[in-house]
């Protein structure tokens, strides 16, 4: 259903607010349930981002230490501390008239009893965050699973993968990943060095961050192709809910934290070029999906940059299942006619093999806005 008032129901200067809360499950449970009826009003979302969810696997009795930076000692803030400190914080991005509302309780809470506040800065305003510094604390959260610590473990790593050595006497050096075991909390690895014109397998135990990287995720801003798929499924789980009209309450709430979940990476990047056109496809749909029109017209710019690019190829390069998304999101996006026809006629030619991609564009020629 389209916003009854469209020049009010986007949020062109969005901003991150930190809010306090001392019951932060029943403040969840409103906030779902708020972005579900702005989802039937065709309103954007309030988009949350609670760092405690990432800090629960944090180990809480890490003791306080200091670091040196180039010789000068200065304070670290631990684990323990960073996840008492964000217990009850939530970041929460939308209008200042709409938080504003939140706090002082004009929203309408229904059974919701509960009082939300700002957190305030030294000078008693209402702390704010840029979107870039939000970007980068996103990467932190998600990607490291909160643990802010100098030398958080390397879980993450497992056999096969490819690291970079950190420290010790092969530091600089790549490796492979022989094996990766687990023991009490600590990861142990076998890894194979080339050396010169030979392999040498070094065994490293209670390895932790500063000793060894994932090299496919040394650079901060990356994903992988795995979550591009779970992405898929949920966005094109969410699209053909709003495209049958599907608006039970368990059905919009779901859909409320599937939107979430995924549009907290729209930032992230993928390496792999065809992948990472997929992923922005996907976002800018997500995007359309959550009614942000800022988001969304930046990112359709950057869909039609990646579709100018692949349509410079050679016909034969040009003809690819990437590009049909590249047609659907923009379809979806605008509702312009000739990216739904493209798809159709490529799907009609090509007979591509992908049923997501045929679930879509089923999906698309139904000819419904949403």
């Amino acid at each position: 259903m389209p916003p009854k008032n469209s020049s009010s129901s986007f949020p062109v200067h969005s901003k991150w607010y930190v809010l306090t809360h001392h019951d932060m499950d029943k403040f969840k449970k409103w906030l779902d349930t708020e972005n579900a009826r702005r989802l039937d009003a065709g309103c954007y979302l309030l988009e949350p981002f609670f760092p405690y969810d990432f800090l629960r696997k944090a180990d809480s009795h890490t003791t306080n230490s200091k670091a040196t930076d180039n010789g000068v000692e200065k304070s670290v803030m631990t684990k323990s501390a960073i996840y008492k400190f964000f217990l009850h914080i939530v970041f929460l991005r939308g209008t200042e008239e709409d938080i504003d509302d939140i706090v002082n309780g004009k929203k309408n809470l229904g059974t919701f009893n509960f009082r939300l506040h700002y957190y305030k800065d030294v000078e008693g305003n209402h702390a704010i965050v840029p979107n870039e510094d939000m970007r980068d604390f996103f990467q932190n959260c998600i990607k490291y699973g909160g643990l802010f610590d100098l030398c958080p473990p390397v879980n993450e790593i497992t056999s096969l993968d490819r690291v970079k050595i950190l420290s010790g006497p092969f530091a600089g050096h790549k490796a492979d990943v022989v094996r990766a075991t687990h023991s009490k909390g600590n990861v142990h690895l076998e890894l194979n060095v080339q050396i010169a014109s030979g392999i040498l397998t070094v065994k490293m135990k209670n390895v932790r961050s500063n000793q060894v990287v994932r090299l496919d995720t040394e650079f901060s801003g990356h994903i992988h192709d795995n979550f591009i798929e779970r992405s898929q499924n949920k966005i094109l789980s969410v699209y053909e809910h709003r495209v049958k009209r599907i608006n039970d309450a368990a059905t919009r709430l779901d859909d409320v934290r599937k939107l979430n979940e995924v549009f907290h990476y729209r930032m992230y990047n993928v390496k792999n070029k065809a992948a990472h056109a997929h992923f922005r496809a996907l976002m800018l749909i997500c995007a359309h999906l959550c009614h942000d029109r800022q988001t969304e017209e930046d990112l359709r710019s950057e869909v039609l940059d990646i579709l100018s690019n692949i349509n410079q190829n050679s016909p034969s390069k040009a003809n690819t299942d990437t590009r049909t998304y590249l047609w659907i999101a923009l379809y979806i996006s605008t509702g312009n006619a000739s990216y739904r026809d493209a798809a159709k006629s490529y799907m009609k030619e090509r007979c591509p093999k992908s049923p997501k991609l045929r679930k879509f564009v089923s999906l698309m020629r139904k000819g419904k806005k949403v």
